[in-house]
């Protein structure tokens, strides 16, 4: 999954990192929320506890030591977690299938037609 977003990051980003310029993964919209599924330790050796509720803000990519920072809002209070893609640590697995555990949260049908 971080090899992708490097990917993408190469292919649509010039070398001076212009934010104006600056596209979403596709797999994360700004403003909507996210929860943690499945608990994990970051490459901080952060624990991020399963069902802890995130609203996704933006992501920063450092592609010399291919490295994500995914940031968010929890409580109106900045939350973030580092990844880096290193075969050697645990969080490789992690960021390779982010989407096991990190996923949208889904909208309240009754929500949606109110």
């Amino acid at each position: 999954m971080l090899q992708k977003i490097l990917n993408y990051f190469k292919a649509t980003h010039s070398n001076n990192d212009d934010a104006s310029s600056k596209q979403l993964p596709p797999f994360f919209e700004q403003g909507k929320q996210y929860q943690i599924v499945s608990e994990f330790n970051d490459f901080d050796g952060t624990c991020h506890k399963a069902g802890t509720i995130l609203e996704y803000v933006d992501y920063k990519v450092y592609p010399y030591d291919k490295g994500l920072t995914l940031l968010f809002k929890r409580d109106q209070q900045d939350y973030v977690i580092r990844l880096a893609l290193n075969s050697r640590n645990v969080e490789a697995i992690i960021q390779q299938n982010l989407t096991q555990y990190i996923a949208p949260i889904k909208a309240n049908p009754a929500e949606v037609n109110s």
